[in-house]
């Protein structure tokens, strides 16, 4: 009777180590199912949070004063507007940096203005980095705008150097529709 009892014992402990093998891995695996759904989640309502912030009025009319300090050559006269849409898209990049913001979510819905901004306001970005001897000035969004390129090539079956090209030739007539935004 001792040797069964003995045996059901060594089957009992047996059964739950092998339980115990099969579902660590099931329950990590969860774990982590449950955490790209978590992130995915936050970067959906972080880029919702930009979006309302882009569309507000303060930086619709930052937007409006940048477009028309490009298109007429004054963007020293408008240095706070400047800033105030690198600093938008600094920040977006530091999130994506990060992990807080997914890199397809934000090429769907901000790479058009991301990507056009950085290309006109680069020669700006660039004196201001020297005359502040300081080159991390909107790092994080220069990293972002060129993961956006990537993305946008990719998506469209082009060459990133073709993507530049187009949003080149396409920046005059994107800064008139920025500067021509209703601000309510």
């Amino acid at each position: 009777m001792d040797s069964t009892v003995a045996n059901i014992k060594a089957w009992a402990e047996l059964v739950a180590f092998v339980a115990t093998i099969i579902g660590a891995p099931i329950a990590v695996w969860a774990i982590r199912a449950q955490s790209r759904s978590s992130q995915v989640t936050d970067s959906f309502d972080n880029l919702w949070k930009f979006k309302d912030d882009w569309e507000s009025k303060d930086m619709h009319i930052s937007r409006v004063v940048v477009a028309n300090g490009v298109l007429s050559d004054a963007l020293p006269s408008v240095e706070d507007d400047v800033r105030a849409v690198l600093d938008f898209f600094e920040t977006m990049g530091l999130l994506w940096h990060k992990g807080a913001i997914d890199l397809d979510v934000a090429w769907n819905r901000f790479s058009v203005w991301a990507i056009h901004y950085w290309l006109s306001l680069n020669p700006w970005l660039v004196e201001a980095r020297t005359r502040q001897r300081d080159e991390t000035l909107w790092a994080e969004y220069g990293l972002l705008q060129e993961q956006l390129i990537q993305t946008d090539a990719k998506q469209r079956d082009r060459t990133e150097d073709e993507v530049r090209q187009e949003y080149q030739a396409a920046r005059s007539d994107f800064l008139k529709r920025e500067s021509l935004l209703r601000i309510s």
